[in-house]
């Protein structure tokens, strides 16, 4: 039977927050409701998925990165996060997920996962995808509605393995002919946008169930 352990943080050391929490399992880490993350939580061996979520933190700890087994990771609701450019990440991560925190721009250091197979980024400030995007060669689904995103980024179309990309509820008013040449696409979510389009494209958004309006 998985054994979990639960820590409620009512010390000098953690705000007296209600719910606030860190529950840690065999292989799994969640951390709700604190106002602090202490380093030794990143020295836990055997842990592949960390969830952050609703915490008031400023920063998270570059502990991080010697997580070596860490395959998930899911920053949630941290409204206090308003700069991730500096976090370094292990290389073993599949997925991260960010979501309802008000960065302006894509962490750098994503860049460099090889291993990365999902990014989702949604609900947050960001108005640009970097160029730098064509660097995940191993990336199958990409995750980028709600955002400020005024503009595609042709280097999207590089993603060779991509099968899933959704950028609905963004300020992208057209989209490259050359998304129908993606050959592993199985879902492509563009709602809410003022989309525009050629006739070929609306075509090929029609033939795969794509909502445009």
């Amino acid at each position: 039977m998985k054994s979990t352990i639960w820590v409620i943080f009512f010390t000098s050391i953690f705000s007296a927050r209600l719910n606030a929490q860190i529950e840690i399992s065999k292989s799994k880490i969640v951390i709700e409701n604190v106002d602090f993350i202490p380093d030794s939580v990143f020295n836990l061996s055997d842990i592949d998925s960390l969830c952050i979520e609703f915490c008031l933190i400023d920063s998270i700890p570059n502990h991080i990165k010697s997580m070596n087994g860490l395959k998930y990771l899911i920053i949630e609701g941290c409204i206090g996060l308003s700069n991730l450019d500096y976090i370094e990440l292990p290389s073993t991560l599949n997925t991260v997920e960010i979501c309802q925190v008000p960065i302006s721009d894509i962490p750098p250091n994503i860049f460099k996962l090889e291993n990365l197979g999902v990014l989702s980024i949604t609900k947050t400030k960001i108005e640009s995808i970097p160029p730098e995007i064509s660097k995940l060669k191993n990336l199958k689904s990409l995750y980028l509605n709600n955002n400020n995103i005024n503009e595609f980024q042709d280097e999207i179309l590089k993603l060779e393995l991509l099968e899933v990309l959704t950028l609905g509820n963004t300020k992208i008013k057209s989209f490259p002919t050359e998304i129908k040449d993606f050959k592993n696409l199985k879902r492509l979510w563009l709602p809410w946008n003022s989309f525009k389009g050629s006739k070929d494209l609306n075509r090929f958004l029609s033939e795969k169930g794509v909502l445009t309006n």
